[in-house]
């Protein structure tokens, strides 16, 4: 009988002593994952020794299209084998294609204010998901830009053409 009490002890005791190394270990372990830090370090986190400069933007200036009073951004290249152009005694008239890889929302803002700082008049505007459609007029031209999201890419096609008498109809004049 004694035999099995001093075995159950034994195990007791071992018992005791793994517990305690566990305990131990947990204590160690949580100690190590949240070290003490002094408030000076501390900010010194948030506070930079040199202030932010932002990163200088390059400012690419946009080249001119063959009807040569709308502009096209340099991030654009013309894709000739779809553009077409007629030249008539008033300018050239017709479709011209570009592609890149940029936002259609750039494009679109892009384009809405350089035609309208060189003297084009927006009439209207759809956008939709895959799409988006401007329409300019200026004294007696037309143009009609549309900008087609596909994937990373943008497909602008600008259309100019001259006015066949419907802008008094249309505009209201």
């Amino acid at each position: 009988m004694g035999r099995h009490r001093g075995e159950r002890l034994g195990r007791l005791q071992r018992c005791k002593k793994g517990m305690g190394l566990f305990l131990m270990g947990a204590l160690c372990l949580t100690a190590c994952g949240a070290p003490y830090e002094t408030a000076q370090r501390r900010t010194g986190y948030t506070r930079n020794s040199r202030p932010y400069k932002a990163p200088k933007r390059v400012q690419t200036v946009p080249y001119p299209s063959p009807f040569m009073d709308i502009f096209i951004p340099r991030e654009l290249s013309e894709r000739w084998n779809h553009t077409t152009l007629i030249e008539t005694r008033h300018g050239k008239v017709g479709i011209s294609v570009y592609t890149g890889r940029v936002s259609k929302t750039a494009m679109d803002l892009f384009f809405r204010g350089d035609l309208k700082r060189h003297g084009w008049d927006l009439i209207t505007a759809f956008s939709s998901r895959p799409a988006t459609i401007l329409l300019f007029n200026r004294k007696s031209r037309w143009c009609a830009i549309t900008l087609d999201e596909r994937g990373p890419a943008t497909d602008v096609r600008v259309a100019v053409s001259q006015d066949l008498g419907l802008a008094p109809r249309l505009l209201g004049y």
